[in-house]
């Protein structure tokens, strides 16, 4: 037995490693023209829409609502008001695609005499040069005086998502052989504008008019935005009781030129003249905004049973070594490539507090507590992740590239609090547990490679 333990020969396994990720993938690389005997693919364009004056035309989904109790002049007395659960948001994409293929078999071999092909491909192509724009705004109100009741606000939603592409892939093999290939490929491109917008408004009283003997919550409302130029979702899972030969590709490259931009804007309080004997709290309520280049989860199984891994030319060499682009191998490859030029910018603005406009708050508890906003931008952000169980599949590769050339920024804006003009007379205030967070980062992954033989 020969063993190579070299600074040369490391190099030499590195750069061959290298080679051999191209040899698997690169037929992949063109994976949306190429054709197996089962095949699903999916082309989506989306281009600029323009006006007959010139000017550009976006594609867009609003959502505008108002949800409230209104006694006018009036005031609730001895009463039991309630908003909840109430749901709201503006969704729009400029490509979305969801592709599966699932292939049960006896025998998954690749087809053709001459210029063999794949046994199963999966092909996704979206490309986005365009401007998308989701827009929610909400409002949740009881107004008025409040006098020997309870008024509840709470568990309601708005939301606004804009993606320019969005895609979801399943490849699903089961066979008794393999000898074919196996192939997952996806492709996004994406320039132009992505942006969203989530206001919300959600507050009980007025300036106006007083609180009195009564309770005011207002908790576990929820404001959020995202934008993603590139989403994919990509999950590729093989199982063969023997393999001789297949290879077993997931390949996901997305590219980003668009100008990404997520702002979340939310209020939640209770406003009054004073409160009198009463119970007020502004708590677990949310505010986020989400900005994305590119973003992708990919998920790879294999179960290759018992398998041939034997390479031609005998000797104890290395397994790595023997790959060339003369020598195809056999073996499993997650491959990601993420590159993001365009500005990423999530912004978002929150607010809880208690307003009472005069110098007569007695006797009251008052909280705002465990309220959160938090804004996160990414230029890449991917999840890869491959499983490789048995002898039928002698190398297995997970490979992540991501390159950000574009500004990333986050930015949080709170208050959090109680104003009382005139002071407090026997009464509680409790400001606690709120949380602001800011997150930017230009690229993130997590690989994971898990391997039993």
């Amino acid at each position: 037995m020969t063993s190579i333990h070299s600074h040369r020969a490391r190099g030499l396994l590195a750069g061959t490693a290298v080679a051999m990720l191209a040899t698997l993938i690169g037929s992949a690389a063109g994976a949306s023209e190429l054709q197996g005997q089962y095949t699903a693919a999916n082309h989506q364009k989306l281009e600029q829409a323009w006006s007959s004056e010139g000017q550009p035309i976006p594609t867009t989904a609003t959502a505008d609502g108002r949800y409230g109790v209104s006694t006018g002049w009036a005031s609730a007395s001895d009463s039991a008001l309630t908003i909840s659960g109430n749901r709201q948001s503006a969704e729009v994409a400029g490509n979305a695609a969801t592709t599966t293929l699932t292939a049960k078999t006896v025998r998954a071999e690749g087809g053709g005499t001459y210029e063999p092909t794949p046994f199963a491909v999966l092909s996704n192509r979206q490309t986005g040069n365009g401007a998308v724009k989701a827009t929610s705004r909400m409002t949740v109100a009881v107004p008025g005086e409040i006098g020997g009741s309870s008024v509840t606000l709470s568990d309601n939603a708005n939301t606004a998502l804009a993606r320019m592409n969005d895609a979801s892939n399943g490849l699903t093999v089961e066979t008794v052989g393999l000898s074919g290939d196996v192939q997952l490929g996806s492709r996004q491109r994406a320039a132009g504008q992505v942006t969203t917008s989530a206001s919300s408004r959600i507050g009980v009283g007025n300036a106006g008019s007083p609180i009195a003997s009564s309770r005011a919550t207002v908790e576990s409302n929820s404001t959020a935005s995202e934008a993603t130029a590139n989403r994919a979702l990509n999950s590729l899972t093989a199982t063969a009781a023997s393999v001789s030969g297949g290879r077993t590709v997931l390949d996901n490259r997305q590219s980003n030129d668009a100008e990404v931009r997520s702002t979340t804007k939310a209020a939640f309080g209770v406003a009054g003249s004073g409160a009198y004997g009463s119970a007020i709290g502004i708590e677990g309520n949310s505010a986020a905004s989400l900005a994305r280049g590119n973003v992708a989860e990919n998920r790879m199984t294999v179960s290759g049973g018992v398998g041939n891994g034997d390479y031609p030319g005998g000797g104890e060499v290395p397994m790595l070594a023997r790959a060339s682009v003369s020598l195809p191998i056999a073996g499993s490859v997650l491959s990601n490539r993420q590159v993001n030029t365009g500005a990423v910018t999530a912004k978002t603005v929150a607010g809880a507090g208690v307003a009472l406009n005069c110098g007569c708050t007695n006797d009251s508890r008052i909280g705002a507590t465990d309220n959160t906003g938090s804004a996160s931008a990414y230029g890449n952000a991917a999840l890869n992740g491959a499983t490789v169980n048995g002898n039928g599949q002698p190398v297995a590769l997970v490979s992540n590239v991501q390159v950000n050339r574009g500004p990333v920024s986050a930015t949080v804006v709170g208050h959090f609090g109680a104003s009382m003009t005139g002071g407090v007379n026997a009464g509680l205030v409790t400001i606690a547990g709120n949380s602001l967070t800011a997150t930017a980062i230009g690229n993130q992954a997590v690989n994971t490679l898990t391997a039993s033989r």
